[in-house]
């Protein structure tokens, strides 16, 4: 940025008392009189603008190689903007100028060279890029007809395990309920081997009594008859207990020989069913030791198809690590676009510069105009009675009109001492020195005593503009007023 220079004044400010109205005139004369000053740098062409323009438009970030020679092309451009030969006498604003262009050329031959430097970067990371995505592409085809193979063995794996799954349960049910069954029959068994021990224990207890009986003293009677009729007793007895003796050995021999056939019978089915249930048994060792085989070859399966996808994640880092790569380059070009731009708005708003120092300078030509008819009033002025009196007065010397009517108060301004209407009389000027309140005074006596006043001729405040152009400003405005 250039330094700007320190403003010089329009006119020194002028004493605001009261007593030191009469040698005002005086003192501007003489400061007006002084030695002319050399007049202000004329405005940069509007020629020079337009080849500026099209110059810095070729600042746009392009992804092919010719963005360097475009960029050349603009800097020599500008280069040419900068040589270009003047027909106007240079002076500081001018070389301030030349400067800050100088410097904005390097900056942007600095950008430019970023830019190729990123833009081959950008290539070179493009290439490697997709030179990572056709790896990753036929890593990964190989990887799915390699899946495709493993998982159609797995299915076929899986299907057999099923099918032997499905026989092995029903193998077990039948011989779940095979056992259930035999166990059934031998619980029945051991239920009627208890009822004939039982049975045989009850025979055995009334064997007992009997030999207790037989044992036991005979008391005979004594009689004959008494004897016949015991001994026919005994006899029925003894016929009546042989036929119920023979009833239970036939029925024991019966039961005791359907047994035995039974206990053969189950001894035989338990020994069969022995022999099935070792050889299913062995069948299901077989068919396990099958299953495990193929569970092994599964889990190799697994195995292979965990490492394909381990393989593939790696990959997969590798080509969002280029990825990654790939956007931070996409930022560094961002940023230089970004930086691009701000140049493009830095060119733009020295335009905007240019055109306000343009305008300025034409509001300086028309300040000065003014200002010399104004002084030509005031030199007239001098040699008559600085302090009007209001009934000497009848019109208003701003806006001319007429105190007649009686509508209008006039006031006389504190610096010049005319008489004005209210509307006309509304600049206000701080206190100084023996001064303790605020004065009225006049549009152009304001404008003479403050200096960062806008001039009372114009229709609207200025622009704010930065030190170099408020110093153009301010020179030109001395420059003017002293050449006038």
């Amino acid at each position: 940025m250039l330094s700007p220079d320190p403003p010089e004044q329009l006119t020194s400010s002028p004493p605001t008392s009261s007593s030191s109205v009469g040698s005002d005139g005086e003192e501007r004369n003489e400061r007006l009189s002084g030695p002319a000053r050399p007049s202000p740098c004329p405005p940069v062409p509007s020629s020079s603008i337009g080849v500026l323009i099209p110059t810095m438009s070729r600042l746009s970030v392009a992804d092919q190689p010719p963005f360097v020679d475009s960029d050349a092309e603009g800097d020599a451009d500008v280069s040419n903007l900068i040589d270009m030969p003047s027909n106007h006498p240079s002076c500081e604003g001018c070389k301030k100028w030349e400067e800050r262009f100088k410097a904005l050329q390097k900056e942007h031959t600095s950008m430019s060279k970023r830019l190729s430097a990123t833009v081959a970067d950008l290539h070179t990371m493009k290439k490697v890029l997709e030179e990572t995505e056709a790896c990753a592409k036929a890593e990964k085809s190989l990887f799915e007809e390699q899946t495709a193979s493993y998982e159609e063995r797995v299915e076929n794996l899986g299907e057999r395990i099923e099918v032997m799954l499905k026989d092995y349960q029903a193998y077990r049910r039948s011989t779940e309920i095979e056992l259930g069954r035999l166990e059934q029959e031998r619980l029945t068994a051991q239920m009627e081997m208890s009822e004939i021990e039982e049975h045989y224990r009850t025979l055995l207890g009334k064997r007992r009594n009997a030999a207790a009986e037989k044992s036991a003293p005979i008391n005979l009677p004594s009689g004959r008859e008494d004897l016949e009729l015991y001994a026919l007793q005994i006899r029925e007895e003894l016929l009546s207990t042989n036929v119920s003796c023979e009833h239970l050995r036939n029925r024991l021999d019966t039961e005791m020989a359907i047994n035995k056939d039974k206990l053969n019978e189950e001894r035989n089915k338990r020994i069969q069913a022995e022999k099935m249930l070792r050889q299913r048994t062995i069948d299901a060792n077989e068919r396990i030791t099958e299953l495990t085989k193929a569970l092994e070859i599964a889990q190799a399966a697994a195995a292979a198809k965990q490492s394909l996808e381990k393989a593939a994640e790696r990959a997969a880092a590798d080509l969002k690590r280029h990825q990654a790569d790939l956007v931070e380059k996409n930022k560094i070009l961002k940023r230089a676009q970004e930086e691009n731009v701000q140049l493009r708005r830095k060119v733009a708003n020295l335009q905007h510069d240019l055109e306000n120092t343009e305008k300025t300078s034409q509001d300086f030509v028309r300040l000065s105009q003014h200002l010399q008819i104004q002084l030509e009033r005031h030199r007239e002025q001098t040699h008559e009675v600085r302090w009007q009196e209001p009934d000497d007065v009848t019109q208003c010397a701003g806006c001319s009109r007429s105190f007649d009517s009686g509508n209008f108060s006039k006031q006389n301004c504190r610096h010049c001492g005319a008489i004005f209407c209210p509307s006309c009389l509304t600049k206000v000027i701080p206190p100084s020195g023996s001064r303790s309140r605020p004065a009225l005074v006049c549009d152009m006596c304001h404008t003479l005593l403050v200096k960062d006043a806008a001039p009372y001729f114009s229709t609207g405040d200025f622009p704010k503009v930065d030190g170099d152009e408020s110093n153009l400003q301010s020179g030109g405005a001395a420059v003017t007023n002293a050449n006038r």
